[in-house]
């Protein structure tokens, strides 16, 4: 599980209302204001392993708009297991898909806004955006989504976080927060 502390020079993270660093296991969070211009104050590196999904078909057989996946995974860091993670899926582009650089989608690509929660030992964090996948449901490259909010120690935690696919269905999360 994670540290926080109320933050002084060299903080890893700061949450919105108030900095806070990110460091080892359990802890204490001090608010201080936003300042006028936004800051990176540092990265979390996370990895998240599926345990469990179900897709809800909606509509036309087959993907179609409307169409849900739900899912939850376990979350890791440094191969410690410090977490989990619930979120859903739900489709709403297909053909034509989202992708990469200087890459053209297939016809079978599908866009899906995603929303989901970290759940980790201080709090909660909450993250939502637009997802571009295969047509064998994979997650296309990596996508950022924003954080919208948090709890505990994370409370006004805005920032964003990019999702890379990796090997087994593992997915590597960088979260950035910003004050």
């Amino acid at each position: 599980m994670f540290t926080l502390f109320a933050a002084g020079a060299g903080a890893a993270l700061a949450a919105t209302a108030g900095a806070v660093a990110l460091v080892g296991s359990a802890g204490s969070v001090a608010a201080t204001p936003a300042p006028s211009r936004l800051q990176t104050t540092g990265t979390l590196t996370l990895t998240t392993r599926p345990v469990d999904a179900h897709w809800i078909d909606v509509g036309a057989s087959g993907t179609s708009l409307g169409d849900t996946v739900v899912f939850s995974d376990l979350v890791s860091r440094d191969g410690r297991e410090v977490g989990r993670d619930g979120g859903a899926c739900q489709i709403v582009h297909v053909g034509g898909g989202l992708p990469a650089p200087g890459e053209r989608a297939g016809n079978e690509d599908w866009v899906a806004k995603c929303g989901g929660t970290l759940d980790l030992s201080g709090g909660q964090i909450t993250a939502e955006g637009l997802v571009g996948f295969t047509s064998a449901g994979l997650v296309r490259d990596e996508s950022v989504a924003a954080i919208t909010g948090g709890t505990g120690a994370y409370v006004g935690a805005r920032g964003w976080l990019r999702v890379t696919p990796g090997s087994g269905g593992n997915r590597t999360v960088v979260l950035t927060l910003v004050r």
